[in-house]
């Protein structure tokens, strides 16, 4: 599942806001959220785009690693759905999420 993520006008206003939603959320919690964009899937949406890449920015500052991945700073990818195990982040299949 991948999104290229355009920057539009006020990209870096609700870029910057979505990341400072998502600092008081906790760990159990950014798993959940993104988990549940795994689920769903890349739709498509400017509004995810932004979204995925700043809860991709949450998963570093907590777990300083994520399973949101992104390339050349346009191309937002989603792997599989994660997990907490020992403080950290592990993919379903127990293998540790790389950054």
């Amino acid at each position: 599942m991948e999104y290229i993520l355009v920057q539009h006008e006020g990209f870096k206003e609700e870029y910057l806001n979505q990341i400072k939603l998502l600092e008081g959320v906790s760990s159990d919690e950014l798993v959940r959220r993104y988990n549940k964009e795994v689920d769903t899937g890349i739709v498509g949406v400017y509004a995810q785009g932004i979204f995925l890449a700043a809860l991709r920015i949450a998963f570093i500052k907590k777990f300083k690693q994520s399973p949101i991945l992104i390339k050349d700073n346009v191309i937002i990818r989603l792997t599989d759905k994660v997990k907490i195990k020992e403080g950290a982040l592990y993919y379903f299949n127990n293998e540790r999420v790389g950054r």
